[in-house]
């Protein structure tokens, strides 16, 4: 996708607060969802442990929460390519006006 930023400067800065904001939103929700990946991570770790020392019925629990924990991480990653693919043709962009 190509982004149009032909007319994204203004000359009473509006532009520069709008991009730091940007940034600044855009690094907030990667952290979160960091986080919350971290921790399904670590939610995994734990059952696969738990499995480990002999609890059998927590078999299904283990795949489920590796399932789960690949799939957001594949999903965090996908995400965070295409941000900061975004921002950097933005900034380009921006930089070439």
């Amino acid at each position: 996708m190509k982004l149009d930023c032909t007319n994204i400067s203004r000359p009473d800065g509006t532009t520069e607060r709008l991009l730091k904001v940007a940034r600044l939103d855009l690094n907030v929700t990667l952290k979160r969802t960091r986080r919350d990946v971290s921790s399904l991570q670590e939610e995994t770790t734990g059952a696969m442990l738990r499995m480990e020392n002999g609890d059998r019925g927590n078999l299904k629990r283990v795949f489920m929460a590796v399932e789960k924990a690949r799939t957001s991480f594949d999903l965090l990653m996908g995400t965070h390519q295409r941000a900061v693919g975004t921002y950097r043709e933005i900034m380009r962009n921006a930089e070439s006006n």
